[in-house]
């Protein structure tokens, strides 16, 4: 896909959210009846972010909300500036070193260098033909169909309180919305990965972004039709059968890219995600705060049917690894091998000497420790998906345009941290000590916020919160895409997908229930969870450390 067009979709987007955040003032200079019918002071509308306190048939919109609307949109037109001069550079990421089939090739033109016999020319064509697909492998596609696939995602958290509104719900059955998807979930990422190592990755992603796109429709129009909550909660959950495409992704990225390049990609991966969840929020509370419930839920739906156009359209297949994939035969008519290039440095920074990999039982140990570990982060994140825009609502009065720009500005956080400490803090800790730390944060963040009894402390909940998630998301996908066994990289995935969907379908239901009892005991709990995981990857650090990329 050529670069323009790919920059010319995140400008567009940037370029949406700047005019929605000024055309937005002009709109509302529109006359309007007050919400109370008459003349006098009328009440204020929480969810739509206006104030209607004026003369008879107007309403204006209080200046600083204007203010930061314009601030948000500046933040994320900069963020897309930024990401479009990442993309430009996309088709180099993972070919920037010399893959193992590269040093064959130059092991086999120069001969004497590596003391090996100089291979046959036509062993070195072959090599070179499979070191220029594995380097335009990772293609910008994959990382502009992760954005759009989550852009529809993120747009949910700020109208969580006007669905609680909408259905008329309890703080319990407002966290069933969170665990629906989930549990559909729980066969998605399960089947859909296991299939991707039979099928290949491509096909597998298109049917999941353009199934949940499809889910997504017919739940806007149950919201439209005034259906029942049980019958939107059965869309959800078919819908979310179809969301597979996640752990799909990161078996691709796996397959597509050499071992030493596994957690700059992974990181890659998870800033493109970041930046979805910058532009989802403050989109999702303008929008809500523009046009209804059902228009949100429309958008949701376009956004994942153009992840799967993308895919299907400028993707190119990538192969499932196979143990020999980064060894080259000879095509000689006598069939002797040709000579084998060193295997890839493991390491994230590139350096040698790293530990062999562990037999293939003894993988299974590293495999389950950090399934746990991510299960612990799941848990936390799908609690705090849920539950905290209601704490902004409900303990600090916050409306959804305020939590939308309180989300988008935690993405931010993301981001800049992704970009500027990621690669050192590995370089500094290695790989799992850098996920233990990042968990930890995590942990604290859920914690803080549930403890602060003021915004301002639960805005240094939300900091921590934020700093830790780029040091632990990519650490761990590469911690685990590394460990398993080649050729079974989707079903691995698939089952620590599998384990996480668990989590993510308890946690808000039962700490739902906690939380009408006492938020703070709810966000505790939640944060102690996160913290134990933390724990557990810190003691096993050894096991991890052998079969991950660092050492």
């Amino acid at each position: 896909m050529p670069h323009g067009r790919l920059a010319a979709a995140v400008a567009s987007l940037a370029l949406a959210a700047l005019c929605a955040s000024r055309g937005r003032r002009r709109g509302r200079s529109e006359a309007r009846l007050p919400l109370c019918g008459g003349g006098g002071p009328g009440p204020r509308n929480a969810f739509r972010g206006d104030d209607v306190r004026d003369a008879p048939g107007t309403s204006r919109q209080p200046h600083h909300w204007s203010s930061r609307r314009r601030l948000v949109a500046a933040a994320v037109a900069a963020i897309a500036l930024a990401a479009v001069r990442q993309v430009r550079r996309g088709c180099r990421w993972p070919g920037r070193t010399r893959s193992g089939r590269g040093a064959l090739v130059a092991a086999g033109a120069s001969g004497g260098a590596t003391g090996l016999k100089p291979a046959s020319p036509g062993t070195v064509v072959a090599a070179a033909d499979e070191d220029r697909g594995a380097a335009a492998a990772v293609s910008p596609v994959i990382y502009a169909a992760i954005f759009f696939s989550l852009l529809g995602f993120t747009m949910t958290g700020p109208v969580l309180p006007a669905m609680r509104l909408h259905f008329g719900l309890s703080a319990a059955q407002t966290g069933l919305i969170t665990s629906a998807f989930p549990l559909g979930m729980f066969a998605g990422v399960f089947i859909f990965p296991a299939l991707s190592d039979i099928v290949g990755r491509k096909p597998m992603l298109v049917v999941s972004y353009l199934g949940v796109g499809l889910g997504l429709g017919l739940q806007a129009a149950s919201v439209r039709y005034g259906l029942s909550f049980g019958t939107f909660l059965a869309l959800r959950t078919a819908t979310g059968a179809f969301a597979g495409a996640s752990t799909v992704v990161k078996a691709y990225l796996a397959d597509a890219s050499p071992p030493e390049k596994l957690p700059q990609v992974m990181a890659y991966r998870e800033a493109a995600a970041t930046l979805s969840f910058i532009v989802g929020p403050v989109l999702g509370g303008l929008a809500l705060a523009a046009s209804s419930l059902d228009s949100i839920l429309t958008i949701e739906c376009l956004t994942s049917l153009t992840a799967g156009v993308l895919v299907l359209l400028f993707l190119r297949e990538v192969r499932p690894a196979r143990p020999s994939s980064w060894q080259a035969q000879s095509p000689s008519s006598n069939g002797q091998q040709a000579p084998q290039a060193p295997k890839p440095s493991c390491s994230a920074t590139g350096d040698p000497g790293q530990r062999a990999p562990l037999s293939f039982g003894k993988l299974w140990v590293a495999i389950v420790l950090t399934m746990f570990v991510s299960w612990s982060y799941n848990v936390g994140q799908s609690f705090f998906d849920g539950f905290f825009p209601l704490l902004c609502a409900e303990r600090h009065g916050l409306p959804a345009p305020i939590i939308g720009t309180t989300q988008t500005m935690m993405a931010i956080t993301v981001f800049v941290a992704t970009a500027a400490f990621y690669s050192r803090a590995v370089a500094r800790l290695g790989l799992v000590q850098t996920a233990a730390l990042g968990l930890t944060l995590i942990g604290a963040g859920v914690a803080v916020i549930g403890l602060a009894g003021t915004w301002s402390g639960a805005l240094f909940g939300v900091l921590l919160y934020a700093v830790g998630i780029p040091l632990f998301s990519p650490s761990v996908a590469a911690i685990l895409s590394r460990s398993a066994p080649a050729g079974r990289r989707g079903l691995v995935l698939g089952m620590d997908s599998a384990v996480n969907a668990v989590g993510r379908v308890a946690a808000p239901a039962l700490a739902g229930r906690l939380y009408e009892v006492n938020p703070t005991h709810a966000f505790c709990l939640m944060g102690s969870v996160i913290l134990l995981g933390a724990a557990a990857a810190h003691a096993g650090r050894r096991s991890l450390h052998n079969t991950s990329p660092q050492t």
